[in-house]
């Protein structure tokens, strides 16, 4: 359990979670009350995708429930509540909760791309 949270504290992932909630929120302000309202979520998924590479598992499933709240309190109505009175802006909620869990399940873990032994053959045959 500590090394999880040291995996959370690590300034990397803090500012790549804080960097997903800023996105999130401004996006919601935008899309509010548009028609692109709708496909806010999966717009967001193209700022997400770096964070689950970079900054690890932990801090891109903080990052996606963080923005998931973000979404259900400032995009969908009524506005200021998690409540989303809409049927198809929880599915699309939903979509993007399925769609964020599946990036992290599919990432690897912070230091593996780089630590793995593609990346030493490589860093060997560079170096002579």
């Amino acid at each position: 359990m500590l090394s999880r949270m040291r995996a959370l504290l690590n300034p990397t992932s803090l500012l790549s979670t804080v960097l997903c909630a800023g996105v999130a929120l401004v996006m919601s302000m935008l899309g509010r009350g548009h028609a692109v309202g709708g496909a806010v979520p999966v717009i967001f998924l193209l700022a997400y995708v770096p964070t689950t590479l970079l900054a690890g598992r932990m801090a891109s499933i903080v990052a996606a429930m963080v923005a998931s709240f973000i979404f259900a309190a400032y995009l969908f109505e009524p506005y200021g509540s998690l409540a989303i009175r809409s049927a198809v802006d929880r599915l699309e909620l939903l979509c993007f909760g399925l769609a964020s869990i599946g990036m992290v399940c599919f990432s690897p873990t912070r230091g593996d791309a780089r630590a793995g032994p593609e990346f030493r053959l490589s860093l060997k045959a560079a170096a002579s």
